[in-house]
């Protein structure tokens, strides 16, 4: 039998939480589903877990890696598994609803989708999950409303054909990978629904890529250069390129903030990669402000611009907003390390 929905899930080091992730998958209410577990040469006891819960429920499929290659290459070899005309992403120390698949599968029947997007709770390792909320009425998506929204792999149901015949793929090697996939999905969707319900909850732990301080955390930059690629190189530049430069402007000024907290050491390097990347088109959004909350095009005007650019006395208030909010930002990164033990 054809499995209606197939659950990819990625693998690496979770022992601690993958039979609870994978039991909340298992009591599905739709039945009829295929879960694609792909070991990025986990070297915990991952795969023993992964290897006893197949041999119990032949629903469950594993893959393996013989060598770790990174999150983005478990989804790719999980996609190409697939043998479903739906397919769902779900994070293996994450949980989702019981009713993950039949709402989501429902949702996209109901409106002929070949994407549903749906929502998600978040909840902090040691924690209990979230519990389940009332079901809602699933609406034909605005795609503009999408793109504002977290790109998250895990908080949508798509079409295995919209993957395959537009080859769409995580980039490897790059944290955010997400990003450039929800963007291709939004755009090349010929339906896309909204479902309002959270049905998968979000484990935030220490050891996430939202706790990192080295330079990977600014991968986000170069995520945005790949969507930057795909619109140019497809023909959808001048459609949709006000709502990507507001969120590549965002982007590197909260990318500055956040190291400027985490490690003040690799702000210069993100005004760099900030200045590498202005044209005239960035300079007309933030000179415009819209779309931008006044920190952010504080910080652009302050770091983003180069020696002769911008040199309009009415934006010397803007820069010296940045200087001290910068200086607040130092020093509260000096305190948090004198007090921590």
């Amino acid at each position: 039998m054809i499995p209606r929905i197939s659950i990819v899930v990625p693998v690496y080091n979770v022992e601690r939480y993958l039979n609870a992730c994978l039991e909340s998958l298992l009591r599905q209410t739709l039945q009829e589903i295929e879960i694609i577990c792909v070991d990025d040469a986990s070297t915990d006891s991952s795969r023993t877990i992964l290897d006893i819960l197949a041999g119990q429920d032949a629903r469950l499929t594993v893959l393996a890696h013989a060598s770790n290659q990174g999150l983005s290459a478990a989804r790719n070899t999980g996609l190409r598994a697939v043998r479903s005309p739906w397919l769902l992403f779900v994070d293996s120390d994450d949980l989702a609803s019981s009713r993950l698949c039949e709402r989501t599968l429902a949702a996209a029947e109901s409106h002929e989708a070949d994407a549903v997007f749906f929502g998600h709770s978040v909840f902090r390792d040691g924690h209990a999950a979230p519990r389940e909320l009332a079901a809602t009425t699933p609406i034909l998506a605005d795609r503009c409303a999408l793109l504002r929204r977290a790109a998250f792999a895990w908080t949508k149901l798509v079409r295995t054909d919209l993957m395959r015949t537009n080859s769409i793929e995580f980039p490897e090697r790059l944290c955010f990978e997400d990003t450039p996939v929800h963007w291709r999905l939004v755009i090349e969707s010929q339906r896309p629904v909204f479902l309002d319900e959270p049905l998968v909850w979000y484990r935030q732990r220490k050891s996430s890529i939202t706790y990192r301080t080295d330079w990977s955390r600014a991968d986000g930059i170069r995520v945005n250069d790949l969507i930057r690629d795909y619109l140019q190189n497809t023909g959808r530049w001048a459609q949709w390129k006000d709502y990507f430069l507001v969120q590549e402007l965002a982007n590197l000024a909260r990318t500055h903030a956040y190291y400027a907290i985490a490690n003040p050491a690799l702000t210069f390097r993100v005004c760099e990669e900030a200045r590498a990347r202005m044209t005239a088109e960035h300079w007309n959004v933030i000179l415009s402000g819209k779309g931008l909350l006044r920190w952010e095009r504080d910080y652009l005007i302050a770091c983003g611009r180069s020696s002769k650019a911008c040199t309009n006395p009415t934006l010397f208030l803007p820069l010296l907003r940045h200087r001290l909010r910068d200086s607040l930002r130092c020093l509260w990164h000096r305190f948090r390390l004198a007090s921590s033990p």
